[in-house]
């Protein structure tokens, strides 16, 4: 899971320079529960089990944010399916 991270962050700094942190979303981001990430793994058995969190401070970003945004998670996106 590491080595995909890594390929997914190195694909999104590829489009803006952006660095996105990785890990747990507990020690990354926040803890939460009940998300995809909770429900891939513990319902389904899915071992890769991922959340990306946007760039950005707000569940309501700028507009002018979001095709940037959105081209950087495409890009993480592709290089992790790459890797896989």
């Amino acid at each position: 899971m590491n080595r995909l991270m890594v390929a997914a962050t190195e694909g999104i700094r590829s489009v803006n320079g952006r660095y996105y942190d990785y890990g747990s979303s507990a020690n990354v981001i926040y803890i939460a529960s009940g998300g995809s990430d909770d429900w891939s793994y513990g319902g389904e058995g899915i071992i890769p089990s991922f959340t990306i969190e946007a760039y950005g401070t707000s569940f309501t970003p700028p507009v002018s944010n979001i095709l940037p945004v959105a081209r950087e998670i495409w890009a993480g996106l592709k290089a992790l399916c790459n890797e896989i």
